[in-house]
């Protein structure tokens, strides 16, 4: 890894804030500034010696990242969501398992259910239920609450991968199958 830093701050010219090892690649390194960070992956990528290259890429454009259409749009209702959890924030964290919100209501005049605008991927995401759950900071008991969940309109969509989506391996998680680690201990 020390190799690699002094690559950046000395050949390079860029300074390092900090490094460490990634299961998703060979390291993460924060420069000192976006600027120099970008100019890094626009100039990728960077011979290190005749041997080994380095590409540098954005933190969230690793090996790991998958295209996710959120192609399809629905009403969803939430019936007797919790009133001290009807926030933004919250509704936005219960909806981001399966999709997006568009818009949400929440009518004065029934506060027992919310109406929401989604952006979904595959309507059979959606549960058939969700559990709101709020921890004690006394002792260890907290309180949940489960809210039924309900697709309104019309649900016959063509749930298919798009074609240039991988398809899950029968036998497994194979991301890590084409990786290389660089182990520490290789040189002592």
């Amino acid at each position: 890894m020390d190799e690699v830093v002094n690559y950046f701050e000395e050949e390079r010219h860029v300074r390092v804030l900090s490094s460490y090892l990634s299961m998703l690649g060979l390291y993460l390194i924060q420069f000192h500034s976006p600027v120099a960070r970008q100019a890094m992956v626009n100039l990728s990528s960077h011979q290190l010696d005749v041997v080994c290259e380095i590409v540098v890429q954005e933190h969230d454009r690793g090996i790991n990242l998958r295209n996710c259409p959120f192609t399809r749009t629905c009403w969803v209702m939430f019936l007797a969501f919790p009133l001290d959890f009807q926030t933004r924030d919250i509704i936005t964290q219960a909806v981001g398992h399966f999709g997006t919100i568009i818009t949400w209501t929440s009518n004065s005049r029934c506060k027992s259910r919310l109406l929401l605008r989604c952006k979904v991927t595959l309507v059979r995401r959606i549960p058939r239920s969700l559990l709101v759950c709020e921890g004690n900071t006394r002792g260890n008991n907290g309180s949940s609450w489960i809210v039924p969940v309900f697709v309104l309109g019309p649900t016959q969509f063509a749930d298919e991968f798009g074609a240039d989506e991988d398809q899950i391996p029968p036998n497994g998680n194979q991301l890590l199958e084409n990786a290389h680690f660089l182990n520490d201990n290789q040189n002592q």
